[in-house]
This record gives structure tokens, sequence and C-alpha cells, in this order.
């Protein structure tokens, strides 16, 4: 992977273009939690990283530890909120966690990422890059579209 990412680097840099890469929401795939990250990210020079602010809560990480660790060399940020859940019989959830939960999509402040913190604590260190709003429809009544763009609304303004 590491030898990848190298080359990967090298080629965007010929054309202007930075390389990076997200945590995966996967435990059982490497890049699920933040050691993993910066163990490839300080052997590849050049590589930026994408933060979404759940994806790490797939290898047991907490959001704002693995913030703190990761900062240095965060390109991109997604945001998006989470609720945990004990997997439902049938279901057929893609992010699982370590301790055999799930994670699903919910409006922000309903599920454990603390949106508001991570955003202001990305501002205050001098993040200047894009956050892009991540949002998955669920079966879920507190994931509506017009509950969530309330929510996402009264954040903005507050912003």
């Amino acid at each position: 992977m590491i030898k990848g990412f190298r080359i990967a680097v090298q080629e965007g840099a010929e054309f202007g273009m930075p390389v990076c890469f997200e945590l995966t929401p996967h435990d059982e795939l490497c890049l699920s939690g933040a050691e993993d990250c910066l163990r490839v990210l300080h052997a590849v020079d050049g590589l930026g990283l994408v933060f979404d602010t759940a994806n790490m809560l797939s290898h047991g990480d907490n959001p704002v530890s693995a913030y703190e660790a990761l900062k240095e060399h965060i390109v991109h940020v997604h945001l998006k909120d989470v609720a945990l859940k004990d997997m439902e019989r049938g279901s057929a959830y893609l992010e699982r966690c370590k301790d055999g939960r799930v994670m699903q999509c919910v409006v922000w402040r309903k599920g454990v990422i603390p949106i508001d913190e991570l955003c202001h604590r990305l501002i205050s260190d001098g993040y200047s890059g894009l956050f892009a709003i991540e949002y998955t429809r669920s079966d879920s009544i507190l994931c509506g579209l017009d509950k969530h763009r309330a929510h996402l609304r009264q954040f903005l303004e507050r912003c």
C-alpha cells in the first residue's frame, strides 16, 4: 500500500494534483484507525488525509483523539454523525465496528460524534480546506431530509 501511495503522490505531483486517502469505516481493512493512518502518512511524503468524523469508530478510536493525532495531515473533511447500534438480524449494514455494533448515519447532534467540537477545533487549528457534508439516507425517522436540513441550517448559522 505504501509503495502504491508513493507512486500516486509522485504521479499526482507531475499534474499538480494532491493525493489523499480517507479513513475507512471498516475495521477489517487497514486504515480504519489513527495509528495505521499515521504509519502510512509518515512513510509517504506529500500524502494527505481525508478526515471523516465517524469512520475511526469502526476501529474503536475516539473522534477527537483521532483528530488530534492526525490533524497535521488533514487536507479535506467529511462531516457525518452516526449512531452506534447492535447488528440486526438480516441487516445489510456495511460499517461494522470492532465491538460488533454498526454505524448508522443520523441527523447531526442525534448521534455520538461531537461535530461542533471537531469543527471548532479544525477552524481554531487553522484548517482552511473544504468541509463536505456527508449524508446517507436511512430508514430511521431521525434521518429525514427535512430534519437533517433544519439541523444543518442551525449549525451553519452558529459558525
